[in-house]
């Protein structure tokens, strides 16, 4: 599966906020061709991630990539 940096913002605020959480995966986002999400969690390379303080989770998604996009419906 592959959770866009939005989803993974998430996480980490979880992960921070649950001590017991020792394990989890931040890498699926870099998979993706195109990335949706402005603000949020970044990539610094060599594992190293940086999240900034901001409100909310700090992330949202850019609407002209969104209506760009292919969109399927079941």
């Amino acid at each position: 599966m592959s959770e866009s940096r939005f989803a993974l913002t998430a996480l980490m605020h979880f992960v921070l906020a649950c001590k017991n959480v020792v394990h989890y995966d931040m890498d699926s986002s870099l998979m993706l061709a195109i990335d949706p999400v402005t603000g949020g969690i970044q990539y610094r390379g060599k594992g190293k991630w940086i999240l900034e303080d901001a409100v909310g989770i700090g992330a949202d998604f850019n609407e002209d990539i969104l209506n760009n996009m292919e969109s399927v419906t079941v």
